[in-house]
């Protein structure tokens, strides 16, 4: 039984049902007579939990497994910050990247030290009329969004084109929170330890003609096109965080998929946006209505000593986790999929609570 609700930005709640199978995991896992952290990269017990991640995540964003794949990575998505420019990044032809959060700025700094990119800025105040980039004067090497902001609880909603290169996602935050139709880019990743697990651990997911641009001076371990033609992988992977992936993916299938959490999704955030709105003068929230996250809802209050107030008041009520990222401040209260709907709720009428004690 947990004892508080955890709202953490990442690492993330991981649901109960999926840490208890990992629990029998490490006792014994499979009947092998080892534990999960006892179980070798080339076993053929990981081999099958490998493939059945790559499945399970592949179907449950409905991409055929015939013509795409989910590569697993050890690290973070920081990582992939690199090695996005180093598998799409082309002389002669820039790369550009939309600018709506503090990460998406860390993508492009990244990016910056393999060639040239261009920053295509957005105002989050403002809804958006269409899709943010215009057609460009020349050529371009691909597209960069960040589809979900943790630090300033920005989404992106309308559909995004690239015409002529790749529309890259970074969608750490809010891979398996939604249908892909929103925005549909041609490769995605993810940090695992929002929606997918547990830290330590991050997937490439896209169309194999796609992830098939590297250059042949491209490391094998870091070449996106080498890696999908192997089964087997060359260096040693993340396991354990690798099973707590195939068991978040089991978990997401069991209660219903993809739909199931966008549903849950848009409740959970309805519920905590709807006090914001009738609390406006307490809970002060810039991001357009439209784009407002369904994942990190972000906002200040009235000056710092009120938000102190009020996470000290939520860590006593057993509401944990809500402090706001260290480059923004204010409160953040994230409701990935582990997060339940009665636990969204319990914030929510915290919140409420709050607000009316302090008028």
């Amino acid at each position: 039984m947990r004892t508080h609700h955890f709202f953490g930005a990442g690492p993330s709640q991981v649901p109960l049902p999926v840490i208890e199978r990992i629990r029998e995991h490490l006792l014994e896992y499979e009947s092998s007579g080892r534990s999960i952290l006892e179980i070798g990269h080339r076993n053929p017990l990981f081999l099958k939990m490998l493939e059945q991640a790559e499945s399970g995540i592949l179907d449950l964003l409905e991409l055929s497994r015939d013509t795409h794949r989910a590569l697993f990575f050890a690290g973070g998505a920081r990582q992939q910050f690199q090695l996005i420019p180093i598998n799409f990044l082309c002389a002669g032809a820039p790369a550009e990247y939309l600018m709506t959060d503090y990460w998406s700025e860390q993508a492009a700094s990244a990016a910056e030290a393999f060639g040239a990119i261009r920053r295509i800025t957005c105002d989050i105040t403002r809804e958006q009329p269409g899709s943010p980039f215009a057609d460009s004067a020349g050529p371009v090497s691909y597209r960069h969004i960040t589809s979900n902001g943790t630090v300033n609880g920005y989404q992106l909603i309308l559909p995004v084109v690239s015409p002529g290169c790749p529309l890259i996602a970074d969608m750490s935050s809010d891979l398996l929170t939604r249908r892909l139709p929103d925005i549909r880019p041609d490769v995605m990743y993810a940090g695992a330890q929002k929606n997918l697990g547990c830290a330590g651990l991050s997937v490439v997911i896209g169309h194999q003609d796609a992830l098939g641009h590297a250059a042949s001076r491209v490391p094998f371990h870091w070449n996106y096109a080498i890696l999908c033609d192997r089964r087997v992988p060359d260096a040693t992977p993340p396991v354990l965080s690798i099973a707590v992936a195939a068991e978040m993916i089991r978990w997401t299938r069991e209660e219903g998929g993809v739909g199931e959490m966008e549903r849950r999704s848009r409740l959970k955030a309805q519920g905590v946006y709807s006090v914001i709105d009738a609390h406006a003068d307490v809970y002060r929230t810039t991001v357009a209505i439209q784009n407002r996250s369904r994942q990190n809802v972000v906002w200040h209050m009235r000056d710092a000593a009120t938000e102190a107030s009020f996470i000290e008041a939520a860590v006593r009520e057993g509401l944990t986790g809500i402090r706001g990222h260290a480059s923004a401040g204010g409160v953040r209260v994230s409701l990935y999929n582990g997060v339940s709907m009665a636990e969204a709720d319990d914030i929510a009428r915290f919140m409420d609570m709050y607000a009316s004690h302090l008028r």
